[in-house]
């Protein structure tokens, strides 16, 4: 797994302090000294479960098109109901083709 900070290879490491839990990502650093990277608690709040689950890596390096893909990837997954997803995916759909059309005029004014 990548670490959203720093974007090397590591693992997952929770620990416990008192009656929490916290996220980190573990990974080698100079001379293989071991780096912990805090991420976030595991309960209280969800913004690291989603960093992590859609693979963020360093934020100065972010592509907005793949964080897109993967969310839209991820909300399909979670879809329960068929219909409604449909329709979000619809109307999302016609939101990008607007703002193609937005792109192009503005590319012609240019």
């Amino acid at each position: 797994m990548k670490c959203p900070r720093c974007n090397q290879e590591g693992y997952q490491e929770i620990r416990r302090v008192n009656e929490r839990t916290y996220l980190y990502i573990v990974h080698s650093g100079p001379k293989g000294k071991k780096i912990r990277h805090y991420i976030g608690p595991t309960e209280g709040y969800h913004h690291a479960e989603i960093f992590l689950s859609l693979g963020l890596t360093a934020f100065h390096q972010v592509s907005y098109i793949d964080i897109a893909r993967r969310s839209i990837k991820k909300y399909a997954e979670k879809c329960k109901d068929r219909s409604k997803c449909i329709a979000e995916l619809r109307q999302l759909r016609e939101y990008i083709e607007k703002l193609e059309k937005s792109i192009e005029k503005s590319k012609a004014q240019q």
